[in-house]
């Protein structure tokens, strides 16, 4: 862990300009790399920065990038036992893990078919037509 805070320690010397969109914080609420949030979404991203530069300001760079580290580390711990429990019952119970699997797909289609509507409905002149 304290290669992991000295790496951070290193990042924070070069940025010196506060947080920015590939700094971690980013994808830690959901936003993606490619381009900025609309509206609310974008107004809570330039919240999460400015609270962020000002935590690392106020208890210090290297208690800040400790924390941080710290954080993100049970995330990729939590994310690894998960995989793991999951290639686990892959292996004993492939009725089981089929029908997590069909849950799964379920609910990324629900959620691409939402942001379909939500797209079209911001812009119904759009003639296009969803291929299934």
């Amino acid at each position: 862990m304290e290669e992991n805070v000295a790496q951070n320690q290193a990042m924070s010397a070069k940025r010196k300009g506060g947080w920015k969109k590939g700094d971690g914080v980013h994808a830690l609420i959901g936003g993606d790399a490619g381009g900025g949030g609309e509206g609310r979404e974008q107004s809570l991203l330039d919240l999460v920065y400015e609270i962020s530069s000002k935590l690392e300001e106020k208890i210090g760079t290297l208690r800040f990038l400790e924390a941080t580290t710290a954080v993100k580390s049970r995330m990729v711990n939590r994310n690894t036992e998960r995989k793991k429990e999951e290639s686990q019952i892959k292996l004993t119970d492939a009725k089981l893990y089929s029908e997590m699997r069909r849950m799964k797909n379920e609910g990324e289609k629900k959620r691409k078919r939402k942001n379909f509507e939500k797209k079209r409905s911001m812009n119904p002149n759009d003639k296009r037509v969803k291929r299934r």
